[in-house]
C-alpha cells in the first residue's frame, strides 16, 4: 500500500513541478510614429551598418514590429525596423524602388540568433511606399517592401507623430 502513496505522491509532485506551455505565447508589437525636424544618419562600426534617427529638417517614420517570444526561449524576440525620411513642406509622397535609397529607406533586424548580414541596416531591394497627410498629427502610410535580409513587409497604418 505504501508503494501506492508514493506513486501518487511522485505523480503529483513530477505534475506540479512540469511547466506547461501555452500556445500563443509568442505575441507581436506593432508601432506607427513619426518625428519632425529628424533625419535618417548612418554609421558603422567594426561589425555593423547602422541607420539611426537623429535631429534635422526633415520628417522621419518609423514602423517597428517587436516579436516577443515565449519566456523559456533564451535567445528568443526580435525586432524588425523600417525608418525613412519624408520632406515635411509636402502633403503626400510616393516612394518607389527607384526612390528608396534617396529617401533614407532602411531596415534592420535585431535578435539574438540573427546572421550577421541580417543585423545591418540596408535599403530595401525593391517596393513602395506612399504616405498622406491627414494633420499636423498624423499621416496615413502604406507599405510594401521586400528586404534584402528581413522578408517582405507590408503595412497600412495612421503614424502619429512622437
Amino acid at each position: 500500500m505504501w508503494k501506492v502513496y508514493l506513486i501518487l505522491i511522485t505523480s503529483v509532485l513530477a505534475g506540479a513541478c512540469s511547466k506547461t506551455k501555452s500556445k500563443d505565447c509568442n505575441s507581436v508589437e506593432k508601432t506607427y510614429s513619426f518625428s519632425e525636424n529628424a533625419k535618417v544618419d548612418t554609421s558603422r562600426n567594426s561589425q555593423y551598418f547602422f541607420a539611426t534617427v537623429s535631429s534635422g529638417s526633415k520628417l522621419v517614420f518609423k514602423y517597428q514590429e517587436k516579436i516577443n517570444s515565449c519566456p523559456d526561449i533564451a535567445d528568443g524576440g526580435s525586432s524588425f525596423l523600417l525608418i525613412f525620411e519624408a520632406d515635411p513642406s509636402v502633403s503626400s509622397f510616393t516612394y518607389a524602388t527607384s526612390d528608396l535609397q534617396n529617401a533614407n529607406v532602411y531596415s534592420s533586424l535585431i535578435c539574438g540568433e540573427c546572421p550577421q548580414l541580417a543585423r545591418n541596416s540596408s535599403v530595401p531591394a525593391s517596393g513602395t511606399i506612399t504616405g498622406v497627410r491627414f494633420s499636423a498629427t498624423s499621416w496615413q502610410v502604406n507599405f510594401d517592401v521586400q528586404t534584402n535580409f528581413h522578408g517582405h513587409r507590408t503595412g497600412s497604418a495612421i503614424f502619429r507623430k512622437e
